[in-house]
């Protein structure tokens, strides 16, 4: 029998329809305002102003953008997941990466190229909340890739990369290349990652090394780590880092100290300070006034070094990378291979990180906080780091055909583990990485199987020698 409703029960279904209505067109108007202007710099009027709607009516849904955001977070990345799935559902075993790449890469879905920002780049802007759910999400991702790497048909090839490293260089040239339209561009940056991934492949039968198998790796290695004091490049240098601790407090009062002393013991203050402040609370929600208070020093001292948050914030984070930077290129030259020097240099670096966890957290975690400045600095970081590469594109043909865009996706898979260090709060372990990283630059230029057994060559070699020395001392 046909169901009637009354007059108040239609004009009740009417105003749930509305309000659902209402609530999509918040979130599509966030995901707009956030395309436009990236988290930080988004606002609820400009959600409100993309979606046509009050300001009342907003706060009917939602209580603040950090809740608008990860409502619009969670619709879309089921979405979205299903569609890079279905991709490769029923495509040959040889097209399925292309087929993946091409979801993300097509010029005309512009809508979903917007998304797939959203969810791989913009949420790591947001509060703890927001970067948790994109954690979860790129975990399933993960997940997903790898039942699907491990699985490949009898006689097949399969890429032997780990899925987070393959998911952050995809990620990494996208973010570079600003995700232009252009059909053709977009194609051509289509090959060349498909080239990059395709530099991973192993022969068919050939097993991949799993996640556990380099953590396991990684772990033999820190257990073999030397004693501090010890001195060998890229390792338990004793040399003091900046930022390990604060400069002593200067007297209260008038004091003797040369003015340029004074200066730089406060910028060296507010620097750690400011460093330990966002580690605590994100960079968004700290304050002058909780930097001032975690430094000791009075506002007129932070206004005469600094004229706002951004500017210290970028002030820390090129000492950071500098110095990170001088390391690694200093250790890279004591290798007498070209891959020992990469992993001499990736072990100075990643030693650098890991003594200064404060401030490796701003480097890595709060850059996508922080505005375009910080993140260009990254970009040219990665870019730097990418000059260790170019002997790699000597070491023979295969070498010689990939397309320079393989430095810089394999500068986005390191920096992707080590993001996901630091999110962790893992950064004092962060020479676990090393083998994994390592083997993710070689190989695309020596081939998998080389580069695997290389660093496994390396890593013993490594354990070693901190033996020979534990026997002497």
């Amino acid at each position: 029998m046909k169901r009637t409703s009354s007059p108040n029960g239609r004009h009740e279904r009417h105003g749930q329809h509305e309000r659902l209505g209402q609530r999509e067109r918040l979130l599509n108007g966030m995901a707009r305002a956030v395309a436009r202007r990236g988290y930080t710099d988004a606002t609820v009027a400009q959600a409100i102003a993309h979606a046509g709607v009050s300001r009342s009516t907003f706060y009917e849904h939602f209580a603040d953008k950090e809740e608008c955001f990860l409502a619009t977070f969670r619709e879309l990345a089921p979405v979205l997941a299903g569609e890079l799935l279905r991709a490769v559902d029923g495509v040959p075993w040889e097209g399925k990466q292309r087929a993946m790449l091409s979801v993300v890469l097509d010029p005309s879905r512009s809508e979903a190229a917007m998304h797939w920002r959203l969810l791989l780049t913009q949420a790591r802007a947001g509060e703890r909340r927001i970067r948790a759910e994109r954690e979860r999400f790129m975990g399933r991702l993960e997940e997903a890739f790898e039942a699907l790497l491990e699985a490949p048909p009898p006689g097949a090839p399969t890429l032997d990369i780990p899925p987070k490293a393959l998911l952050g260089g995809v990620r990494s040239v996208i973010s570079i290349r600003r995700y232009t339209h252009d059909a053709q561009e977009q194609g051509q940056l289509l090959d060349e990652l498909e080239a990059w991934t395709a530099a991973y492949a192993v022969p068919p039968g050939y097993p991949r090394r799993g996640g556990a198998e380099w953590a396991e790796l990684g772990r033999r290695l820190c257990d073999s780590e030397p004693r501090p004091g010890d001195s060998e490049p890229g390792s338990g240098d004793p040399e003091a880092r900046p930022g390990d601790s604060d400069p002593p407090r200067l007297p209260r009062g008038r004091n003797r100290l040369p003015a340029g002393v004074v200066a730089s013991q406060h910028h060296s203050r507010i620097v750690a300070a400011t460093a330990r402040a966002i580690r605590s609370k994100g960079y968004s929600a700290t304050t002058i006034a909780d930097i001032v208070a975690e430094a000791g020093v009075s506002r007129g001292v932070f206004y005469g070094q600094f004229h706002n948050k951004q500017e210290v914030f970028l002030a820390a984070q090129t000492m950071t990378l500098q110095e990170g930077l001088t390391r690694a290129s200093t250790a890279f030259f004591t290798g007498r291979t070209w891959p020992e020097q990469v992993w001499r240099g990736l072990d100075a670096l990643f030693g650098h990180i890991a003594s200064l966890p404060d401030l490796a957290h701003l480097m890595l975690i709060e850059p996508y906080a922080a505005g375009q400045a910080a993140l260009d600095r990254v970009i040219d970081t990665m870019r730097a780091l990418s000059l260790f590469l170019e002997e790699g594109y000597h070491r023979g043909p295969r070498a010689e055909q990939l397309p320079r865009t393989c430095s810089d996706a394999i500068a986005g898979a390191i920096h992707e583990l080590l993001y996901h260090a630091a999110e962790e709060d893992r950064v004092e372990t962060l020479r676990e990485l090393l083998p994994q990283t390592v083997y993710v630059a070689l190989a695309p230029f020596l081939g998998p199987v080389k580069a695997r057994g290389i660093v496994d060559e390396l890593a013993a070699s490594e354990a070693a020698a901190v033996g020979a020395r534990d026997a002497r001392g």
